[in-house]
């Protein structure tokens, strides 16, 4: 047994020693490679201590304009609303948010649609006919939108599609 033992030690450290091999083998083409010195930029000349802002003098202005409402007050709950506004090409737009108007029961997807001149009318309920939550919005080509949202954390997804932006059921 103390053979055996002696015996298998002592290949351990044979492959042990085999195994650390620190050589580390460079291409030629970057053997005599220099990297450029680049100057320094002095940003003390841009920091500022005080920040001014000063809406009244502002060169772009911006236009909010209500598009929806909701009481579900539970609008990310604990996760990133990504992917719930679509800016199209053509300058049209669409937006999603989990909507409800009483209290949970109702809740579902939100959907508007701007047409480039105006936002469609305030939606009063949810696209869907079940309830579902946290919608994504997303172009489907150059002309079509689709939203997904889920019905609970092991049901399924609920995908509503058409092939013409803003327009039909």
């Amino acid at each position: 047994m103390k053979k055996i033992l002696l015996l298998s030690l002592l290949v351990s450290f044979g492959l042990f020693g085999f195994s650390q091999n620190n050589r580390i083998t460079v291409p030629k083409s970057l053997e005599n490679f220099a990297v450029q010195k680049v100057k320094a930029i002095d940003n003390s000349l841009i920091v500022q201590t005080e920040v001014k802002h000063s809406p009244a003098k502002s060169v772009r202005t911006i236009n909010e304009e209500e598009i929806g409402q909701t009481i579900y007050d539970l609008q990310t709950a604990q996760c990133t609303p990504y992917g719930r506004f679509v800016y199209y090409d053509d300058g049209t737009m669409g937006a999603t948010w989990t909507i409800g108007t009483d209290a949970y029961t109702d809740r579902g997807t939100g959907y508007n649609f701007y047409n480039g001149t105006a936002w469609g009318p305030e939606p009063t309920a949810r696209i869907e006919n079940i309830k579902t939550g946290w919608p994504s919005y997303i172009a489907l080509g150059p002309t079509g939108e689709m939203t997904i949202a889920h019905v609970s954390g092991t049901g399924p997804l609920v995908v509503c599609k058409r092939t013409t932006k803003g327009t039909g059921a």
